[in-house]
């Protein structure tokens, strides 16, 4: 099951492409632009009081706090935007664009689409208040503006374009009538239900082909499974049973990639986060199991594996692992070890 990891580096990775890897280690946000040889500041997060920079430089006090950068993108050579301390940050030639805070916890998912930023609100809400996705004009002066808004749902998942037809895809929870996949071909004018229903129905991270997409299902009160649904039959197969809840996925070239974290239920008692590959969609296996810390998930977080956002370099594999082994470490794995993982 274990992969010999080509490169194993501090810190947690957020973003690469073919060029540019960008990774966060106590308190900055750190770019590389030759593979991990040398590395200089990009961004260093304001440390507002004691507290702040303790956490920065203990992982398992930022941890506990909930502090450090979560999501992050570069926009242009000068220009970034990332999610961090529960606040939303846009800085261009090291000045500030827009800092601002959000409601409820960090959101689960952060994209640029069209130029434009958009995430889902993410909080507890067991009133069912209305919750809405957000978005950020890049074109214009930067402010925070409702995309869409639902009714009588807990939560937003995840906010997502589909690359193959433009559409904007977007994931909700909790409850089965609340567990949805929704699509908008009109820019969030106007969504339409895809598919809900069940607790199999209850998705984050959504992947793309040319005909499918897939997902894995999140939920700590059934079997979990990896699933593809045909974008025009609107057929959903059942792929693979999975160790728990996948919360995260990534592309890297054609090859798919979801993770699956550590959240303890009656049903999902597995103590290890697992990584799944696929380099079609069709046959699936787990390439990575990381074994859960010793620290307390009520305090310290469910043990999970991050991808980073990005492109990738169609050639190698990048993850963080999170309250697991190796926590707060970056592990690069090559595709052409994973390809020999499916030889055996």
């Amino acid at each position: 099951m274990s992969l010999i990891f080509d490169k194993k580096i501090k810190g947690s990775i957020l973003f690469n492409n073919s060029v540019l890897l960008y990774k966060f280690k106590k308190g900055k946000i750190l770019t590389s632009c030759d593979q991990d040889i040398s590395w200089n500041i990009k961004e260093q997060l304001p440390e507002t009081s004691s507290i702040d920079n303790l956490a920065y430089r203990f992982h398992f006090l930022s941890r506990l706090l909930r502090k450090g950068v979560h999501h992050f993108y570069p926009i242009d050579k000068e220009t970034s935007c990332f999610i961090y301390n529960k606040r939303i940050k846009i800085v261009s030639k090291k000045n500030t664009v827009l800092d601002l805070p959000l409601q409820g916890s960090r959101p689960l998912s952060f994209e640029i689409i069209d130029n434009k930023i958009f995430f889902g609100e993410y909080r507890s809400n067991p009133e069912r208040t209305p919750i809405s996705v957000f978005s950020i004009d890049l074109n214009s002066e930067p402010s925070l503006q409702k995309a869409y808004t639902f009714y009588n749902i807990r939560h937003i998942h995840g906010v997502y374009k589909d690359p193959y037809t433009s559409s904007i895809y977007i994931t909700t929870g909790d409850q089965n009538n609340e567990s949805a996949i929704f699509r908008s071909s009109d820019n969030l004018k106007s969504v339409e239900k895809v598919l809900s229903g069940s607790q199999q129905t209850r998705a984050i991270k959504l992947l793309f082909d040319s005909h499918f997409i897939y997902f894995g299902s999140d939920t700590p009160n059934e079997q979990n499974h990896l699933y593809k649904l045909n974008r025009e039959t609107k057929n959903v197969t059942r792929l693979t049973e999975v160790g728990s809840s996948v919360f995260h996925g990534c592309k890297v070239g054609d090859w798919l990639f979801f993770s699956t974290a550590i959240e303890p239920s009656n049903v999902n008692k597995t103590k290890y986060a697992e990584v799944w590959a696929s380099p079609d969609g069709n046959d699936w296996r787990c390439i990575l199991r990381l074994k859960k810390d010793v620290f307390p998930m009520k305090y310290f977080q469910y043990g999970q594996i991050f991808f980073p956002k990005g492109p990738g370099d169609d050639e190698n594999l990048w993850l963080s692992p999170f309250a697991t082994k190796f926590s707060n470490k970056s592990i690069k794995i090559p595709l052409e070890k994973i390809k020999k993982h499916f030889k055996k």
